[in-house]
């Protein structure tokens, strides 16, 4: 049982680990997309 709940737990915090890396990326990606489309829309002059 003990092994099992030690399984589980490296598998969550694995998971968490993924789960913050997406989160960066996703934020990052995000934020570079915003950035660009500012700049496009400074070009087209719609601010």
């Amino acid at each position: 049982m003990k092994k099992a709940l030690e399984i589980m737990r490296n598998a969550l915090a694995a998971l968490g680990v993924f789960f913050l890396y997406l989160l960066g990326h996703g934020m990052w990606d995000y934020t570079q997309h915003a950035a660009a489309s500012d700049l496009a829309c400074v070009y087209a002059r719609c601010m």
